[in-house]
């Protein structure tokens, strides 16, 4: 698993467009990750997205759970995530987070998550 982040630049209106960038050449898919959290015990919402390595679309999801804290709503996302691609049979694939400390927690580097 390869874990990556997408960059985001400001268009000429102000706004922020993001830029996909594709997979190292070793993979064929990129997943997309996104988490929704606002306080606990409420419904977050998992967002997920699938390209291949020429960025053309696979497959998109959302899906709900509960969490009692930002960290477990991550994770609960990306555990989620995962799971919607085993189903579907990917291999070479790299999930992509915005959450920088869940990829080093991932990446098995120190981290204040537990």
């Amino acid at each position: 698993m390869n874990l990556s982040k997408e960059l985001t630049t400001s268009n000429n209106n102000g706004c922020n467009a993001t830029i996909w960038i594709p997979p190292p050449t070793c993979f064929t898919k990129k997943i997309n990750v996104g988490i929704a959290f606002s306080i606990a015990n409420t419904p977050i919402g998992i967002g997920y997205k699938l390209r291949n390595a020429d960025g053309t679309f696979i497959l998109a999801g959302s899906e709900s759970r509960y969490a009692e804290t930002c960290e477990e709503a991550e994770y609960r996302g990306i555990c989620t995530t995962l799971r919607r691609g085993i189903q579907q049979q990917l291999n070479q694939v790299v999930l992509e987070l915005d959450n920088q400390t869940a990829v080093e927690y991932l990446k098995g580097e120190s981290t204040n998550m537990s």
